[in-house]
């Protein structure tokens, strides 16, 4: 009886340190889809900000693919010659957003005036 009690017992710890560890990886695994999903957001602003760059009144919504990750950018006009860029950036099931202010001005380039 004491042998079916302990090889129980050692059944139900191993059990549960083989789901425990299930669990871990599968948080691990998301954790780098969500760092990758905000890559390819930041990645999606920088075309973004290329495209404001070559076309300061551009307004309008991009879809692209990014290392293999869908994106989208979405540019509307604010006041005077601002821009507010929203990008999305989707690794798996998992999706990161990046929202920007900028501002083309007058001179070359594009400023940033936030990005979070």
């Amino acid at each position: 009886m004491t042998i079916l009690v302990v090889g129980a017992i050692a059944s139900s710890i191993a059990l549960t340190l083989l789901l425990s560890g299930t669990n871990l990886t599968r948080s691990s695994f998301s954790s780098v889809q969500a760092a990758q999903a905000k890559s390819v957001a930041d990645a999606c602003a920088e075309a973004a900000l290329e495209r404001i760059d070559d076309n300061g009144s551009y307004s309008g919504t991009t879809n692209l693919t990014v290392a293999g990750a869908d994106c989208s950018y979405t540019v509307t006009a604010g006041s005077g010659s601002e821009r507010t860029i929203t990008t999305r950036g989707t690794v798996g099931q998992i999706t990161r957003e990046v929202n920007i202010v900028a501002d083309r001005g007058t001179g070359n380039g594009v400023i940033i005036v936030s990005w979070e």
